[in-house]
């Protein structure tokens, strides 16, 4: 493949890192070392690895791929005592599927030639290309395209009726090897991180299991006390053998701030009660506070749904996520949560969500139809509010802004109803 930008072939690199210890600063120090070899650097700190453009470096060193790999390997190991395993094609994704193929300690390269393609590419099940995940599979097994190479051999209009224009464009250049998106040079997210090392190997799921949740417990409290919240979460695990297993989550929406408002409540003097969502009681710490959930629903002599806003000055939530908004407009009453915004004259919803999600329509009107039923929405500040619109996650105020934004509130009512 020849880019229309440039008449030499492109050859893209993607090279994981497999070190003993991880830290945010030795990540770092390998980019530093890849940097040496070629400026094109891509950063991907969620699993430790990243895309690298030697299309000119080839150039400027004066040798073929293999030989420039072999080269950044035995500087990696030497300055760092890092193993790594790097795959290098002519595009992104074919480099990403080359080096998810390829054992730590090793590289295997793909020339920009047809045939090097078809030969890594054809025999791959459909689910291996990027892009195709297990629905999609299904959805071309259903008309007996189960290979890359049926992909590729089945005719463009053909793969659109299936997949749509868009989705089947894309698929059917990939299954040829073709992926003209660049590697776009930047400085690497920040990224922070946790470890626990077992005195011994053992198989106690349970072990594990306390294991990951005080690693969560401490990056939270990291995060809250630091003001940052996570785009993502990634978790490592290493073998005896050395081997590693990585798994990537994105998250789709933030996640609670529920300690720190607790906290600045306190601050205030204020009387706390927190309702958690089954979602949010997974990941709740443990509170100084009453923590009421679904299950408790119904064990008081007056439902809870009924004595919590009896007894309340006020109710907030937060953060209100964008499926939140839409159960609470909706009127479900499916979760203790929302049995109480149907018992409310007024509760106060602290949105937090991606900017893109909150000019949504749907989410609009939602907002919109809690307005009409007499709810309070504390609105927005881009600043301190939503997120970049580029990105996965948003949150919410400060835990200070939050509470001064409902102190506010409530005094306004207050005033309003003394004028009547």
């Amino acid at each position: 493949m020849t880019s229309s930008r440039d008449l030499r072939p492109r050859t893209i690199l993607r090279i994981h890192f497999h070190p003993a210890e991880r830290s945010e600063d030795l990540y770092r120090q390998l980019l530093a070392v890849v940097d040496g070899i070629s400026s094109r650097v891509e950063p991907l700190p969620a699993d430790w690895s990243a895309y690298v453009d030697l299309t000119g470096a080839l150039t400027y060193w004066g040798r073929d791929a293999e030989g420039l790999v072999a080269v950044l390997r035995l500087r990696l190991l030497a300055l760092h005592g890092v193993q790594c395993s790097a795959g290098a094609g002519p595009g992104r994704s074919i480099a990403a599927m080359i080096a998810d193929a390829t054992p730590p300690g090793a590289a295997t390269v793909v020339r920009d030639d047809p045939y090097e393609i078809a030969a890594f590419l054809r025999h791959k099940p459909a689910s291996a290309l990027p892009g195709i995940g297990p629905k999609t599979a299904r959805t071309l097994a259903r008309y007996g395209i189960s290979t890359i190479g049926d992909i590729a051999d089945t005719q463009l209009p053909t793969l659109q009726r299936i997949l749509g224009t868009t989705a089947a464009r894309l698929a059917h250049e990939r299954a040829h090897g073709v992926d003209e998106r660049p590697v776009v040079p930047g400085a690497a997210p920040r990224t922070m991180s946790a470890a626990h090392r077992f005195d011994r190997d053992g198989l106690d799921t349970d072990r594990h299991n306390r294991a990951v949740l005080g690693l969560v417990q401490d990056l939270g409290g990291r995060l809250r006390t630091s003001g940052e919240i996570a785009q993502a979460l990634t978790l490592t695990v290493t073998y005896a053998d050395r081997t590693q297993t990585t798994r990537t989550r994105t998250l789709t929406e933030p996640t609670a701030h529920t300690p720190a408002l607790i906290a600045e409540a306190a601050r205030r003097g204020w009387d706390t009660t927190v309702v958690a969502t089954p979602a949010a009681e997974r990941f709740l710490p443990p509170l100084p506070v009453p923590v009421h959930t679904d299950p408790d629903w119904h064990t008081s002599a007056r439902p809870l749904h009924l004595a919590l806003p009896e007894n309340s000055d006020a109710v907030l939530i937060a953060p209100a996520t964008a499926t939140t908004l839409a159960h609470c407009a909706a009127g479900t009453g499916q979760t203790l949560l929302t049995a109480i915004v149907l018992g409310c004259e007024r509760v106060h919803f602290w949105p937090s969500m991606n900017i893109r999600m909150w000019n949504a329509p749907a989410v609009r009107r939602n907002v919109a139809q809690l307005q009409a039923d007499g709810h309070t929405i504390l609105d927005p500040d881009a600043t301190d509010t939503l997120s970049d619109p580029d990105r996965a996650t948003g949150v919410g105020p400060v835990p200070g802004t939050a509470l001064h934004r409902l102190h506010a509130s409530l005094a306004a009512v207050n005033r309003a109803s003394h004028r009547a």
